[in-house]
């Protein structure tokens, strides 16, 4: 279960969702973009167990390479406040309730803000 409702709980903090458009585009992936990097990228995951991300970025003195973000606008949204009621040890029933109403109320922000504010983003998965 996640610590950040738990803990939300045990203080009796309300907890605000918030979503960013426009975070996915400020960095480039190189595995997207050549194949090379992918099959290196494959390689690496074979031995390491995961993919390490390869980004590309902009330069200090240039926009074509480097590690420093994009130029490009992020969008900021917050939701209502959730309130939780202070409970110094929830149960997990509780703690999954509070945690649906997050969930939800994310995605009521994702799908009224996404044609208006990122119009070319894909869907949102939350697990």
């Amino acid at each position: 279960i996640n610590a950040e409702y738990m803990g939300a709980i045990q203080s009796g903090a309300s907890l605000v969702p918030t979503y960013g458009f426009g975070e996915n585009n400020i960095y480039g992936t190189l595995a997207q973009q050549y194949t090379s990097w992918r099959q290196l990228q494959r390689k690496v995951q074979k031995v390491l167990t995961f993919a390490p991300m390869l980004v590309s970025g902009r330069g200090w003195f240039n926009y074509n390479w480097g590690l420093l973000p994009f130029r490009r606008p992020i969008f900021v949204v917050a939701g209502k406040p959730i309130p939780t009621v202070k409970d110094p040890s929830p149960s997990m029933e509780t703690v999954q309730a509070v945690q649906q109403q997050y969930i939800d109320a994310l995605t009521l922000l994702f799908e009224v803000y996404r044609d208006v504010l990122d119009p070319c983003c894909e869907d949102m998965l939350l697990k």
